[in-house]
């Protein structure tokens, strides 16, 4: 799984004309800022449910909508704290002190609740660590070897503010829809997000489909090169984040070449399959298919010549981040249709 090998790691100076929010216009909790300093307000705006949002009061009633917003822990789906809120500019750092003095610098949401229940997307804040953790050498079988946990001491300088988004492909064998996962790999998910914003992806194909192990049945489609050719990029790379997702039917990874931290925007998706597993701890899953399992298996089954190219390549038409459902709601992650790998 190669990529480009021009190295860049500045990524915010590269990348701030895509810092824009136009995806949340119908999101109920408005970011001011994606940057916020540690110990500093997040302003953020509180906004009425919109008409098909929740109930409103009859005319003749004038008391506005209950609304109240959660402060949700990313990695368990506990409700750590909530607070009534009213419509309007607010300080969500005065709401819930907690986020500066947690310790465990975990990503966390803020979800709306209007009317008893939760309303809009969430807002994802993830830490800004100066040096965070990565791999800065292999062993001797490739892995990548990330320094023990008593090694590791970054300096929390803050939080990112983001809606939480799902990414739509819209191919030419049909659409995929992909859950965002900020809380297990946030820095691959802000770089690949700001990839797609600035309209990388639309166009380039699926220009590899193969297999991990001898055998006709593949493992991974991969895409996400604008040349096509395998071998470009970005023009930038990102280090390789050390993801707890495992590598199953419908996981979305960064793909790189031998060096650990030269993922840059090839990307590659899992057909399923035991061999997979071997992937673990080597790449960043960053994402997870919620909707389109026959898609991916129609590019699964692309047909391919000896070198595992695509003949006749598919091809992402659009990429786009869009608003994700409420915490707790949406799809589940996506099962093969077959209960088993496609074949070419």
């Amino acid at each position: 799984m190669l990529n480009h090998r021009s190295r860049f790691r500045g990524l915010g100076t590269a990348l701030a004309g895509a810092l824009m929010f136009a995806t949340v216009a119908h999101a109920q909790i408005v970011p001011a800022r994606m940057f916020c300093p540690a110990d500093g307000p997040i302003p953020v705006r509180i906004d009425e449910p919109r008409d098909g949002g929740v109930p409103r009061p009859p005319a003749e009633l004038p008391e506005p909508v209950p609304m109240e917003v959660e402060l949700i822990r990313a990695s368990s789906g506990e409700v750590i704290d909530r607070r009534a809120v009213l419509p309007g500019e607010a300080d969500a750092a005065a709401l819930f002190p907690r986020i500066w003095s947690d310790r465990e610098h975990g990503a966390l949401y803020l979800q709306l609740r209007a009317a008893g229940r939760r309303v809009g997307s969430p807002l994802v804040l993830t830490a800004m660590l100066a040096s965070p953790p990565y791999a800065p050498r292999t062993d001797r079988s490739g892995a990548p070897m990330f320094p023990p946990p008593d090694r590791r001491s970054p300096v929390y300088c803050g939080v990112r503010v983001e809606p939480l988004r799902h990414l739509v492909f819209e191919t030419t064998r049909g659409q995929m829809r992909f859950a965002l996962r900020p809380d297990a790999a946030p820095a691959t998910v802000w770089f690949f997000s700001r990839l797609v914003e600035g309209g990388l992806y639309d166009g380039t194909p699926f220009h590899t489909v193969a297999s991990l192990r001898p055998g006709a049945e593949p493992d991974f489609v991969q895409g996400g090169d604008p040349t096509g050719t395998g071998k470009g990029g970005a023009g930038m790379m990102i280090d390789l984040e050390e993801s707890p997702l495992p590598h199953t039917f419908g996981t979305l990874s960064m793909a790189r070449a031998a060096d650990p931290n030269s993922a840059s925007s090839q990307f590659f998706i899992c057909t399923g399959g035991p061999a997979a597993a071997t992937l673990n701890n080597r790449y960043a899953v960053f994402a997870q298919l919620v909707g389109g399992a026959e898609t991916l298996r129609a590019l699964a089954a692309s047909p391919v010549g000896p070198d595992n190219r695509t003949i006749d390549p598919p091809r992402i038409i659009a990429a786009s981040l869009v608003d994700a459902p409420p915490f707790g709601e949406g799809p589940p992650p996506a099962r093969d249709p077959l209960g088993e790998r496609p074949s070419r």
